[in-house]
């Protein structure tokens, strides 16, 4: 995916990211992905960032009880 800026005449943010979800039953279902991606920075150049994000997701006769995302922060930038 790319996410552009400065009326899309510049790149912001190129990444990739893969998920997957699990129904445990028909009332609660999991989910987590993980994404990479090339990020321009205070210093206007691009850095890697790994993210990674989970969920949990409860539903009771199709009504969403809750939903709980979560952002697995980053640890700085990632030097290569």
């Amino acid at each position: 995916m790319v996410r552009t800026f400065d009326n899309a005449s510049k790149i912001d943010q190129l990444f990739f990211e893969l998920g997957a979800s699990y129904s445990l039953n028909k009332y609660l279902g999991f989910a987590a992905s993980y994404r990479i991606g090339n990020y321009v920075e205070d210093d206007y150049l691009y850095h890697v960032r790994n993210k990674w994000f989970t969920d949990i997701k409860g539903r009771f006769r199709q009504v969403i009880l809750f939903f709980l995302p979560r952002q697995i922060p980053d640890s700085g930038k990632n030097i290569y």
